[in-house]
């Protein structure tokens, strides 16, 4: 007999793949600046003075990428991915 936590557990890890596999596929689509800057900003958890230091670039330039980046994942992403993200994230093992 599996023990329930295990279960649990492994459907945790499952669930939480597919909603990574899914955010780097739409990642993938956000224009390359933007999505250059929205991985580093995101996914790297540089600060944005750092971004603009590492690209040569304003740090507000790096502030409207990473607002653009966001909205632009809202609007390609299925509302209730986006309630399956949240909850994986903010309950996470």
């Amino acid at each position: 007999m599996q023990d329930p936590i295990e279960d649990a557990i492994g459907l945790n890890a499952m669930i939480r793949s597919e909603v990574i596999a899914e955010l780097h596929k739409v990642i993938t689509t956000l224009p390359k600046n933007c999505q250059t800057i929205f991985r580093m900003g995101y996914l790297e958890g540089l600060k944005n003075p750092q971004i603009a230091l590492e690209l040569g670039i304003s740090i507000n330039t790096v502030k409207t990428q990473k607002k653009r980046g966001l909205q632009l994942l809202k609007m390609r992403v299925n509302p209730d991915f986006l309630v399956l993200v949240t909850t994986v994230f903010l309950f996470k093992n």
